[in-house]
This record gives C-alpha cells, structure tokens and sequence, in this order.
C-alpha cells in the first residue's frame, strides 16, 4: 500500500501539476468602468487580471453600436488597465452598445482569456445629476411617530427605482 501512494503521488502532481501552474495565470477581465451608462466624452476603462500582449487586446477588442463597428482608441494606463474612446464620433444617446473581448486577448505570456466577455451599455447627453424638489412631510418638521406613515420624495427627473 504504502509503495502504491508514494507512486500514485507523484503520477498525479506530474499530470496535473502543468494545469495547476497553468490555470491560476489565465488573464480575465477585472473590471469594466462604466458598468451601464457612458457620458459624452468619457472613455472605458478596462482591467485585467494580469499584463496583458497589447498587440493582441488590440485585434480582440470590439465596440458595436447600432449603426455597426466602432473604432475605437486605446491608451494603456498600465501593462493591466487600458480606456477605450470612441474615436470617429461620441455615441448616441440612448441606444445600446456592446464592448465584446475575444480569446484572441492574450496575457503577456501568450495564455488567451478563456472566454470571450461582452458588456452592455448605453450612451447619455444628460450629464446634471438629478435633484431632490420636494419632500414630504418637510424636513424641518418634527414627527412624533410609532410607525405608520409615508415620505415622499420628488426628484427633477425619473430615476432607477432599483438604484
């Protein structure tokens, strides 16, 4: 028994032992900022898990609106984090647009993202925030309460309920 494990051991480090060192140096996508609404003039900002072939995150990239394909501009902020601009026109207000990374972007290493990621967002002109108008009762009263009544908040605009 004992020489069974001691040879079991090593077979099972030898062939998985290149997967282990492998799997935890697969680049992903960290982070992508804005999540869900891109104001006029403002890029993408783009994050990955480890430095990244630049050359490669170049031929992956791909920015789709509703008219079709996007160029876009990239500047690196770092081996791991690039904005993303539009560089043609700034988008329409309103449509959907979708940011796709192929498994054609590699880590500096040559390991390729192990699934493509796609992100979803909408473009706005409207860049004042949103303002409180009214709120009842007033603020400046003082309620004496156990419960059981309402406040009710105006906003200038509709807002997300779920936000």
């Amino acid at each position: 028994m004992k020489k069974t494990l001691f040879l079991l051991i090593p077979t099972l480090l030898l062939s998985c032992g290149p997967y282990l060192l492998h799997s935890n140096k697969v680049p992903r996508v960290l982070e992508v900022d804005p999540r869900d609404l891109l104001l006029p003039g403002e890029a993408v900002q783009v994050s990955f898990s480890l430095a990244m072939d630049r050359v490669s995150v170049d031929s992956a990239l791909s920015l789709e609106g509703p008219e079709g394909q996007i160029a876009v501009r990239l500047d690196w902020r770092s081996d791991r984090e690039l904005l993303l601009s539009p560089l043609e026109r700034e988008l329409s207000a309103g449509p959907e647009y979708r940011l796709e990374i192929s498994t054609l972007a590699r880590s500096e290493e040559g390991v390729p993202l192990r699934h493509a990621e796609l992100f979803r967002f909408s473009s706005s002109q409207d860049t004042e925030a949103p303002e409180v108008v009214a709120v009842t009762p007033d603020p400046e009263t003082q309620i004496f309460s156990d419960g059981g009544f309402d406040i009710e908040i105006r906003f200038s605009e509709p807002m997300d309920r779920d936000s």
